[in-house]
């Protein structure tokens, strides 16, 4: 009987073990990669660069990272001239950076562009020698454990004002132009008919 029981215990002994296992092999990896270089690729790459350090990636909805960018000049590519605000509106500078994710060969698994404009906008108000990290999401179904290092490159556009906005500003001012000629005439018309009536009354006197 002793015997039955010790075979008893020991067989549920394996089983939770073999379970217990089965779980922690289910539990995600962790993922840490780097830098291939400082260096942005792209417009930005003269004013940013990537800090070179370890980065954590972890699960969530998608996967995601935080990565610190540092400033190393001041400005932004042109067109931009100081007060140029960064955004997608009219008159705006669009600033991006793209991601490149690749496993130890180089070989590249996954791609993303950033999209959130707050972050770029704390980006480039940022002085030089200061730094800040941006939140990456990584959508791409490519993207899996064997990620070791990644690039970062940019993208830059200027969303120029819209040619009616100007139009209508040069419309607006022929009218005003048009409307004090009219004015001008008018009074020097009451001015003339106030001299002959003037006239008329001092030969009427003489």
């Amino acid at each position: 009987m002793r015997k039955i029981l010790f075979v008893i215990a020991s067989a549920f002994l394996l089983v939770s073990c073999g379970g217990n296992g089965s779980k922690k092999n289910e539990e995600p990896q962790d993922i840490k990669i780097k830098p291939v270089s400082e260096k942005v690729q792209g417009p930005l790459g003269e004013y940013f660069e990537v800090v070179s350090k370890d980065y954590k990636v972890k699960k969530d909805y998608s996967y995601e990272v935080s990565i610190e960018f540092k400033r190393i000049a001041e400005g932004l590519p042109e067109p931009w001239t100081k007060g140029m605000e960064v955004g997608t509106d009219d008159g705006q500078l669009e600033a991006k950076f793209t991601y490149e994710f690749q496993d130890a060969d180089g070989s590249v698994i996954a791609k993303t562009t950033g999209d959130c404009f707050d972050d770029m906008k704390a980006i480039c108000a940022l002085s030089v020698g200061e730094s800040t990290t941006i939140l990456v999401n990584i959508y791409d179904d490519g993207f899996n454990a064997s990620a070791a290092q990644f690039k970062v490159g940019s993208l830059l556009e200027y969303h120029a004002p819209k040619p009616e906005e100007s139009s209508a500003s040069a419309s607006s001012s022929e009218s005003r132009s048009d409307e004090d000629l009219d004015e001008a005439i008018e009074t020097s018309k009451k001015a003339a008919k106030a001299a002959g009536a003037m006239i008329e009354v001092l030969d009427a006197l003489n």
